[in-house]
């Protein structure tokens, strides 16, 4: 590496940190955490930058005890309200759901959560000593292991094969598997393969719960995994065979599965 680029890439890194899967980087801001005013309520929230410092993708992780969210980690696109951007929705990548509301008050910005299973809005402060101690990198990297996002092919496969055989059983299916594993390694996307899973849960959901899906799930004679070039969506073909297109820019597979197939 030159002298000038890596004096470049010191500099940077005070700023944001740099997190790899495979071939992809990403930078990441610093994270900051925001509290509840309610100690007794003991909710955190996590928000990291994902990209440059002009990057509206937001990696929220939720620490919310004894609610839906405890524990997850979700994507956002920030949107301003107005051109002066006095009020931003943080708005789910592949739903529709708004979960944070920032405005600018009289003390500054603040959050307010809202959540699922919660009839309120949350207010939030930013609390610098818990985001001095927050690692950044930490929190992305367990947001790509609960996403499925693994390096290993085999593990990856493995989480595919066992949420393919769930789908059998819950759609009555005797569907046919198929990953197109040369084509990620050709594209050194390996790490998507593990996301397909996300979307096979999904499709036992649906199965579950409804007899129309159920009853059309049932029909699919083939399952294909591949890696995305023009498509980031599952398609369905008039001889009932169902493709999974991976991409990077699937940050939410369970949400954005549960979205694409419902367009089916």
């Amino acid at each position: 590496m030159k002298i000038k680029t890596l004096f470049i890439l010191l500099n940077v890194i005070s700023i944001f940190t740099v997190a790899t899967v495979n071939s992809k980087e990403i930078s990441l801001g610093k994270a900051r955490v925001y509290k509840s005013y309610q100690d007794d309520e003991n909710i955190e929230i996590t928000l990291v930058s994902l990209g440059e410092k002009d990057s509206e993708l937001v990696l929220a992780h939720y620490k919310v005890p004894g609610y839906q969210f405890d524990g997850t980690s979700i994507v956002y696109f920030k949107q301003c309200e107005t051109t002066s951007c006095q009020k931003i929705f943080l708005t789910q990548i592949g739903g529709n759901n708004i979960n944070l509301i920032s405005e600018q008050g009289y003390f500054g910005n603040y959050y307010e959560a809202i959540l699922p299973d919660r009839n309120n809005k949350i207010p939030l402060h930013y609390d610098k000593k818990l985001s001095a101690n927050r690692s950044a990198d930490e929190i992305y990297r367990n947001h790509l292991k609960s996403i499925y996002r693994i390096s290993e092919l085999n593990e990856a496969k493995t989480k595919v094969n066992t949420a393919h055989s769930e789908f059998l059983k819950s759609c009555q299916s005797k569907s046919k598997l198929e990953i197109n594993a040369n084509e990620f390694v050709n594209q050194s996307q390996t790490s998507l393969v593990g996301m397909a899973a996300h979307y096979l849960e999904q499709l036992s959901y649906f199965c579950n719960e409804d007899k129309m899906y159920k009853e059309v799930f049932s029909e699919i004679t083939k399952i294909t995994i591949s890696p995305s070039i023009k498509h980031k969506e599952i398609v369905l073909s008039d001889a009932m065979e169902l493709t999974v297109y991976l991409s990077d820019e699937i940050y939410n597979p369970a949400v954005q599965a549960k979205t694409d197939i419902e367009k089916l």
